[in-house]
């Protein structure tokens, strides 16, 4: 009897990690790009890579992350996006003023800094 309520709890335990794995993919990677300390989008001020998922497009997006203090942005070079979408990047917070369309395999450079971006379609 004991065997049986084990060998339950385990399939039922597989069933339910097998049907929300699923879930995770489907949400369409949009997009990536890379965030420099520099303008040129080149050195050692490489800050990595910002991936956009289906779910997060739409949504203005600080690249501090509400951490003031953290590192400026001075230069966004955008390796992929997905068709009929576009990443636009600001100099103001909260997406507000005017917007910067991202230019595909370019480097775009902010004088003073980025400081939002919004992907859309």
């Amino acid at each position: 009897m004991r065997s049986a309520t084990v060998a339950a709890s385990i399939t039922a335990f597989i069933a339910g990690t097998q049907a929300t794995g699923p879930s995770a993919r489907n949400d369409p990677h949009i997009s990536d790009f890379r965030l420099w300390g520099s303008p040129t989008c080149s050195g050692t001020q490489n800050y990595g890579i910002w991936t956009i998922l289906q779910s997060d497009t739409g949504k203005c997006t600080s690249l501090h992350l509400n951490d003031p203090t953290g590192p400026s942005v001075y230069g966004i070079g955008l390796g992929d996006i997905s068709d009929n979408f576009k990443l636009f990047i600001f100099v103001e917070e909260d997406c507000y003023g005017e917007p910067v369309q991202a230019t595909l395999g370019g480097c775009d450079a902010a004088n003073p800094e980025w400081k939002s971006f919004i992907v859309r379609q």
